[in-house]
């Protein structure tokens, strides 16, 4: 079967973060092959895409097939599965991968997917975006008994709150039940900037783009706390200005520091009556910018994002910034509310 080698070549590299470095559970490092479907899983999330191949099945180690895949030139590759191998072949390469069949697990989790059989529902265009503003009240903690290491999707909403801070997004889902989607997944599935429709099936929820890729995502199974009843009953006390010109200041010390991942990061903010300072700390740094501004409050600190504090003063989504007198603070914008609680004085 002849492919076109930067087509075989992004789907595999698209695969990888669904795989792991060791087979914890069956075949959970690798490629698989079925039905025209490439796909990985890891137990947690699985990713499949559609790739005609000629109907093989088996699987190869996703590590080896990436590498060689990046070292072929040519335009196009063809690829064969004889005697337990996947042989793949251009003008400069042959290269030889032993597979080996669907394991029981494998088959298994497909089964219980049942994607042919699945109800999809329509998201909204923005769904992505809604998604990446809610991460950023996400907890770290996997192991919390209150599941605030995910995402909620309840009716309409999307809820997170890790103790200190909690979010709500309006985004019109429409789910039927609460589901929680764990941190965990949540990266994988903003690799994806074109989903378009969702299903849930076996204690699994499918997003699908415009192409057929299905991402799928483990849902956890539990309850989310009530975040309505923290932010419904949160009482304003004083607006605050929040400057845009902080921006430039939250990027720089942003790439500065050396969390892995944006939502992780944090950044200490203060607003008094004649200036505002962005604060940052690593190990063998400590770096703070500020800049002349007016406000009406006395003295005001919080830690927060610089990248999640940054998109929402970039893309005015902020109407309003409030404090309150028990200790908490307020973003509000269309469609969403974030609140934080403030260090004590």
């Amino acid at each position: 079967m002849r492919i076109q080698t930067k087509d075989f070549r992004e789907v595999v590299e698209n695969l990888l973060p669904a795989t792991s470095k060791k087979d914890l559970v069956a075949q959970m490092s690798r490629v698989i092959f079925r039905d025209d479907i490439a796909g990985t899983w890891n137990d947690q999330i699985a990713i499949s895409y559609p790739l005609e191949l000629g109907g093989i099945n088996c699987s190869v180690p996703a590590e080896d097939l990436s590498k060689i895949l990046s070292g072929i030139t040519e335009d196009e590759v063809d690829i064969e599965v004889s005697e337990g191998q996947m042989i793949i072949t251009s003008i400069s390469t042959c290269a030889k991968i032993s597979t080996i069949s669907e394991s029981t697990v494998v088959e298994d989790f497909y089964a219980s997917l049942n994607l042919q059989n699945m109800t999809w529902n329509k998201l909204p265009d923005n769904f992505l975006e809604k998604l990446e503003l809610a991460r950023f009240s996400v907890s770290s903690n996997s192991y919390d008994s209150d599941n605030i290491f995910c995402i909620a999707i309840i009716g309409d909403y999307l809820y997170s709150g890790d103790g200190y801070r909690c979010t709500r997004v309006a985004c019109p889902v429409g789910a039927e039940k609460p589901i929680l989607i764990p941190q965990s997944s949540i990266s994988s599935i903003l690799k994806f900037t074109d989903i378009i429709e969702y299903a849930v099936s076996g204690g699994w929820i499918n997003f699908a783009t415009s192409e057929d890729v299905i991402i799928s995502s483990r849902i956890v199974n539990g309850t989310f706390p009530d975040v309505d009843h923290i932010l419904d009953n949160f009482v304003p006390h004083e607006e605050v200005v929040l400057s845009k010109d902080i921006i430039p200041m939250l990027d720089n010390i942003n790439k500065l520091l050396s969390e892995d991942v944006d939502y992780l990061k944090s950044v200490s903010i203060y607003i008094g009556k004649d200036e505002t300072t962005v604060t940052g700390k690593k190990e063998g740094l400590d770096i703070k910018k500020g800049i002349r501004t007016k406000s009406t409050t006395d003295s005001l600190s919080f830690d927060i994002s610089p990248v999640f504090l940054s998109n929402l003063l970039t893309l005015d989504l902020i109407d309003s910034f409030q404090i309150s007198k028990s200790n908490s603070a307020m973003f509000r914008g269309e469609g969403f509310e974030h609140l934080i609680v403030l260090p004590i004085k």
